[in-house]
């Protein structure tokens, strides 16, 4: 006998497996998740939910309970998330190879560690993600708790868009709002095909993924390197990217055979000017939603074709001066920005609750102008303007020139003192092809302005940066002086 079909979630907050159920009890066999040459569908995942539900339960995980969970690939990974979901628990998702910091925190904090390997820092316990359900028989659906906007949905590392990793607590009703963004902008449907290559550490994978599974599409996930060909080869209607994913679109004849009306959302900062043209130059048909973005309060604004950003419905921005006062239109200052979703603070982190959050609003660490009501534009970060000789430029401005040239696969700018205790321009290039050190070093000074001065030239085999794309420039800094002595 099938299932019997449960009630449409209405409008307001509702969880992602309730939208899975809906899915299964009308369309059981219809495709679900699709990874590694495997797929399930939308009964066989709800199933497996319901049996980690099951599983984590009596392992003694409930309403209130946190844990972590290895990323280990997608039909392993979202089951999980769903069944702590309808516990009432929160997930967080980490990387096996990730660097201890980003999320020793977490670890340390978590009731449970779903893992296949032994993890230093894990202060309680740790099951396999693969032996879960051993010597733990399966009792029928836990109970689910009620729907309660202020429970704990996601736990997710972030930097607080610089510095050291950040826990936030993603509620309930934040993931609602945050969804509902998304689903306006993307427009998913029971025919949208998912295609990505993120995991879900970085949260808008797993956002866009869970929009789409509660549309009644499907989610694909594919590796790094199957990216672009795999969008036509998957048939892709959407995916999400990170702006230096576009450096590797650089065959024409990839570019020409995207999926037409494919619908790309870019989170993680501008796609180089040039890039960004050729881009839209080839595949006028294609929507690119340029977002801007935080893990604090999800989808911000969507930048226009002249590069200014227009805010998203629920969202805020304002330019201010030092003492946190709103300037005039055309003012350049400090971005603030408050939007419905967002979070109020940091976990175990006042301090940094207190330099990041005041009186309602978030301030990432950006420094932006506001030409008219309606419009922003972001002119580079607090942290990446540099001063040389009294002559003051975004690093990130430079940086995207830079990595719009071919030859240049990443780089990173950034001042250190010389000898003389006079500012110097270095910048750390990663490059494209083997090429003579000198043709690199008059390719890197030739895209670079005069007014900036005498640029000293490192070659890196990788520009460290967060999950969410932002160069970890304190990390390239503190590399080039232990090199210099």
């Amino acid at each position: 006998m099938a299932d019997p079909v449960p009630p449409q979630p209405a409008d307001g907050v509702a969880r992602t497996g309730d939208y899975l159920s809906f899915h299964a009890a009308l369309r059981p066999q219809a495709t679900a998740l699709i990874a590694d040459g495997r797929s399930l569908s939308f009964a066989e995942l709800r199933d497996r939910a319901r049996f980690a539900a099951s599983a984590l339960a009596q392992a003694g995980i409930g309403p209130g309970g946190f844990v972590c969970v290895e990323w280990t690939g997608l039909l392993d990974h979202m089951p999980l998330v769903l069944a702590l979901e309808s516990l009432g628990a929160a997930s967080a998702s980490f990387l096996p190879d990730a660097a201890a910091q980003d999320h020793a925190e977490m670890l340390a904090h978590a009731d449970l560690v779903l893992s296949d390997r032994p993890l230093a820092g894990a202060a309680r316990r740790t099951m396999g993600i693969a032996t879960l359900g051993a010597g733990l028989k399966a009792a029928g659906d836990p109970p689910k708790p009620p729907i309660d906007p202020a429970s704990v949905y996601r736990m997710v590392t972030s930097s607080g868009t610089t510095g050291a990793p950040k826990v936030i607590a993603i509620t309930l009703g934040q993931t609602e709002r945050r969804l509902d963004v998304i689903q306006w902008m993307v427009g998913f449907s029971a025919a949208s095909r998912f295609v990505h290559c993120m995991p879900y550490t970085f949260q808008g994978a797993q956002f866009q993924a869970s929009a789409c599974l509660r549309a009644g599409g499907i989610g694909i996930h594919v590796g790094l390197s199957e990216l672009w060909d795999g969008l036509a080869e998957k048939n892709a209607t959407h995916t999400a990217v990170l702006p230096f994913h576009f450096t590797m679109l650089q065959a024409d004849e990839t570019l020409l055979a995207l999926p037409e009306g494919l619908t790309i959302t870019s989170y993680g900062g501008a796609i180089p000017e040039p890039v960004r043209a050729r881009f839209r130059q080839a595949r006028p048909d294609i929507r690119l939603f340029e977002t801007y973005a935080t893990n604090e309060l999800g989808t911000i604004a969507v930048r226009l074709t002249d590069g200014s950003y227009q805010c998203c419905p629920g969202s805020e921005v304002q330019i201010v001066d030092g003492d946190h006062r709103p300037l005039p239109p055309g003012a350049e200052g400090i971005v603030r920005i408050r939007k419905t979703g967002m979070v109020p603070g940091y976990i175990y982190n006042a301090r940094a609750s207190a330099e990041k959050f005041r009186d309602g609003w978030f301030y990432p660490g950006d420094v932006g102008v506001k030409p008219d009501a309606a419009l922003f534009r972001i002119l580079g970060r607090e942290d990446s303007l540099i001063n040389v000789g009294g002559v003051k430029f975004s690093a990130d401005e430079h940086e995207r020139v830079l990595t719009a040239l071919p030859e240049i696969a990443d780089a990173c700018l950034l001042s250190r003192p010389n000898a003389k205790g006079e500012n110097e321009i270095w910048v750390a290039v990663v490059s494209a092809a083997e090429m003579p050190f000198d043709t690199l070093a008059d390719l890197v000074s030739t895209a670079l302005p005069d007014l900036i001065g005498t640029i000293n030239i490192l070659t890196v085999n990788q520009i460290p940066r967060t999950t969410s794309g932002k160069v970890q420039r304190q990390a390239v800094l503190d590399a080039l002086n232990r090199r210099e002595g």
